[in-house]
């Protein structure tokens, strides 16, 4: 494979087309003879440069220009190796290198309260607050849509304020962000208000005999 990428290589910085014949897992086809003396012109819409040379050469300028654009990898392509490529391919290359260089966003801010159970293990009595939660959702629902704001503690059917209980809909959005609806319940409704309202006592009094 890697004979095979050395031939794209040299095949796209010369501006090139060819074609690799279907090899097995093991062995690929050697060449014999090389003829370098072209009279074709050069291809400046090189079906070798595919999503995955395109990422593999933007992970390096990644590393050294993190806040790489669209727009300077395109003009990178075309300075380097006269290429004019495909929007689509290369706003793909260009989000694969970044999951390659900084990691998959997703993957990472799924691990976020792992990490936060973590610091709390090695650091006994410490306190810690995760707030990274997509605040608006709009759920399809029938026969209207309905739109949720978490962070409002919002739902335009009305329940979730009237009763300070999540909603059959809030209840969807908080799941689909990782949430646990007794935790967007209002203050009245939880444990700790029911405790501090029966926190106190009355003495009992001597009364009129009956």
């Amino acid at each position: 494979m890697e004979f095979k990428e050395a031939v794209r290589e040299y095949c796209i910085l010369e501006g090139r087309r060819i074609w690799f014949k279907k090899n097995d897992n093991v062995r690929m086809r050697a060449i014999k003879t090389f003829v370098d003396d072209h009279t074709c012109a050069r291809e400046t819409k090189n079906r070798l440069a595919n999503k995955k040379w395109l990422a593999c050469k933007l992970v390096k300028k990644l590393r050294k220009y993190p806040n790489l654009r669209y727009s300077e990898t395109t003009q990178y392509f075309k300075t380097k190796c006269d290429l004019d490529l495909n929007k689509s391919s290369l706003t793909k290359a260009l989000g694969d290198a970044r999951s390659i260089v900084y990691g998959d966003a997703a993957a990472q801010y799924g691990m976020v309260r792992d990490y936060g159970l973590t610091l709390l293990k090695s650091n006994p009595g410490s306190t810690g607050l995760i707030n990274a939660v997509k605040e608006k959702f709009k759920l399809h629902d029938w026969p209207t849509n309905m739109v949720v704001d978490l962070g409002k503690k919002l739902c335009t059917c009305g329940f979730w304020q009237l009763s300070g209980m999540p909603c059959v809909h809030a209840c969807a959005a908080l799941a689909r962000a990782g949430k646990r609806p007794e935790e967007f319940c209002h203050e009245w409704l939880t444990m700790k208000a029911y405790n501090n309202t029966y926190a106190f006592y009355i003495n009992p009094i001597s009364g009129q005999a009956l």
